[in-house]
């Protein structure tokens, strides 16, 4: 990030937009170095048409297809003030509106969970991160609550990290994670902020937290609510992890979008051993988000945007998401590009790509979609 003119910046962050300052800039900084070597130059789309594949969601998350090939889509809603604030800050609201859509290979979009917490903080929106499947059972990660809004209304009492869903019934905590002095606590307290969740060949559940820079491991129990001690990946300080996938041979990956102010090359993808050693694989990124696999092990990044601003609001380049390839070679190339805030990826049953977009939308309306690609194997 390069400051031009002296003065005060607020900024908020935009995966933990609870988390607000002041930078106070007395001088102009130098001149921004050049990009990583890691950072792709823009190729345009390769491989194939990029269509849209379905309009009309609310704040798009994560993606998980179902057995039967329908496709899940965790929306984070736009909050609607149904919960009383329990905050001194006029930009922060709750209410129930966040969902789970169900997606047809035809495109039809059904809502199939609503009223599900949706919180919105400096003007971002907070609520359903991630979905997954365990069999036939579909695992919702909820974003932090932060307990602001202690409401008669049981989804804003406090925050329920993951949720199980089953066909007509209502959702049910499945698990709690036990925090204890973690890399978040100058900002005052501890909390849990899962982001994505994702099911292991083993069966259990991974959960990426943004807020505690960890990675949580557990099965569901039959029934109750599984207390999770201690993380399966803690990370260093502040490096905000996002998406998650399992590759083809088994190896789980993570997306670190990087500490404030996500300075051009401070992202990364890293790779989580069984005994929860972190490794990096691929190093000087740019605000990545999401990570996927192909049938044949190529490697897929997601990249939220292209530079981090303070000015205007939202403070992130609009339209300068991208999707790079990681070729044998180890290099990377954009194989999709001009993608509006993305927030997550998926390879269907097709072999094609869907991708959110529009994903952190603050107008009026639901405008995120899912744009399908074909970017090759």
């Amino acid at each position: 990030m390069t400051f031009t003119k002296p003065g005060a910046y607020t900024y908020h962050c935009t995966p933990h937009p609870h988390m607000t300052a002041t930078i106070i800039v007395t001088a102009a900084s130098a001149a921004a170095s050049a990009n990583p070597t890691h950072q792709p130059a823009t190729t345009g789309v390769s491989g194939g048409a990029t269509t849209v594949f379905a309009r009309g969601l609310d704040n798009p998350k994560g993606l998980a297809f179902a057995p039967n090939g329908d496709l899940y889509v965790a929306e984070s809603g736009h909050s609607d003030g149904t919960c009383p604030r329990q905050t001194s800050s006029a930009n922060s609201s709750a209410g129930v509106s966040g969902a789970v859509a169900r997606i047809t290979p035809s495109g039809k979009v059904t809502r199939v969970i609503t009223g599900l917490l949706s919180q919105c903080e400096a003007g971002q929106y907070i609520g359903p991160t991630g979905v997954s499947f365990v069999t036939q059972t579909l695992y919702v990660a909820q974003g932090s609550c932060l307990g602001q809004y202690p409401g008669p209304a049981s989804p804003c009492l406090v925050s329920q990290p993951v949720l199980r869903m089953t066909p007509g019934g209502a959702p049910s905590a499945v698990a709690q994670f036990v925090l204890h002095t973690l890399s978040n606590q100058e900002y005052g307290f501890t909390h849990e902020d899962p982001y994505g969740i994702v099911t292991g060949p083993d069966g259990a559940l991974y959960v990426s937290d943004g807020g505690n820079n960890s990675i949580w491991k557990f099965r569901a129990p039959a029934t109750g609510v599984s207390w999770v001690d201690k993380p399966l990946a803690q990370f260093p300080h502040d490096p905000t992890v996002t998406g998650m996938s399992f590759s083809p041979s088994g190896g789980l990956y993570a997306t670190v979008f990087g500490a404030f102010p996500f300075a051009k090359g401070s992202g990364r993808v890293s790779r989580v051993a069984a005994n929860g050693a972190i490794s990096d694989v691929v190093k000087g990124l740019t605000m990545p988000i999401a990570v996927a696999f192909s049938r044949n092990g190529t490697m897929y990044i997601l990249q939220y945007a292209s530079e981090f601003q303070f000015k205007p609001f939202p403070h992130t380049v609009a339209k300068s998401g991208a999707v790079w390839r990681r070729t044998s070679a180890g290099a990377l190339e954009t194989v999709v590009s001009g993608l509006n805030f993305p927030t997550a990826m998926a390879f269907g049953p097709d072999g094609k790509l869907y991708i959110t977009n529009n994903g952190t939308d603050t107008s009026p309306g639901a405008k995120g979609e899912i744009v399908r690609a074909t970017v090759g194997s």
